[in-house]
């Protein structure tokens, strides 16, 4: 019963450091050949302690960029963002996907006298390479309308409708 005690009251020295990330294997980030751009991961620590926290990137060092090292991360701390700076080489092929893996493990306080567990992740997504996309206010492809077409039939069935009504009930009157 004492050491069961002792366990559970050992629980709350428990690290409570984790990562979030917006993107994941099944959700890419998309960016188009030549394009730079930043996906952020979300460091939390609703710990009572500072947890310092080795950061490097595994995987994914020809599109991705991170500052590696030991950083810290504030007790009580949420969603605090960790840069990944990306940057597609503009000779990229649409269609490629490159997977980036960017590893956070706590790193214990040496010399503490305490036995710490560390806490590992590894933050895994897919950057996918895609068509450049369309400016806004730009002139469509050749064939393309932009989908005004279907407005206007829209609009001219709508008032065909509006008329044949009124006709209809002045003619019962």
């Amino acid at each position: 019963m004492l050491a069961l005690l002792i366990v559970f009251m050992s629980l709350s020295a428990v690290s409570a450091f984790a990562i979030g990330s917006s993107y994941w294997s099944g959700n890419p980030y998309s960016i188009a050949p030549g394009e730079s751009g930043t996906v952020e991961l979300y460091m939390q620590n609703q710990g009572d302690e500072d947890v310092t926290v080795m950061v490097s990137l595994k995987q994914g060092s020809e599109v991705a960029r991170i500052v590696e090292g030991e950083i810290t991360v504030p007790a009580g701390t949420d969603d605090d963002p960790f840069p990944v700076s990306i940057n597609v080489p503009s000779n990229a092929s649409v269609g490629d996907v490159h997977k980036v893996v960017v590893s956070f493990v706590s790193v214990g306080e040496p010399g503490s006298g305490t036995i710490s567990l560390g806490v590992g992740y590894d933050v895994t997504f897919d950057v996918v390479v895609i068509a450049q996309p369309t400016q806004a206010g730009a002139t469509p492809a050749a064939g393309g309308d932009g989908g005004n077409t279907a407005v206007w039939i829209s609009l001219v069935v709508l008032v065909v409708l509006v008329i044949v009504v009124v006709l209809l009930v002045r003619r019962k009157k």
